[in-house]
């Protein structure tokens, strides 16, 4: 799995040398930055950007929000010590036409 970039080279690269884009050969990207936009528009994985985004600012608010002001004098850990949260973002499969799956028009 390469990114959007690097597949859609990939793919090219396969239609010069004479081979068939998904029939030789099944293509999945990873970023879905311009992936629809390559010359066989490209399966990927689609990371969930706006998600992570917002809980990146819940988590800044949150720390923002609780912020005592007391500090813990331990300088491992940054300042005032708080338990790991763990917050799993899931991608998704972005089907098209690269990896042979997509409905055919």
């Amino acid at each position: 799995m390469h990114t959007d970039d690097h597949a859609a080279r990939l793919v090219e690269t396969a239609l010069d040398r004479g081979l068939r884009v998904p029939d030789d050969l099944a293509v999945v990207a990873y970023d879905d930055e311009n992936a629809e936009l390559a010359a066989v528009p490209l399966t990927t994985v689609t990371t969930p950007r706006r998600e992570l985004g917002r809980e990146a600012l819940q988590l800044l608010v949150d720390r923002i929000a609780h912020d005592t002001g007391e500090r813990d004098t331990d300088v491992r850990d940054g300042g005032e010590h708080r338990p790991p949260r763990h917050i799993e973002l899931l991608p998704r499969l972005t089907v098209r036409a690269s990896c042979g799956a997509a409905p055919r028009p």
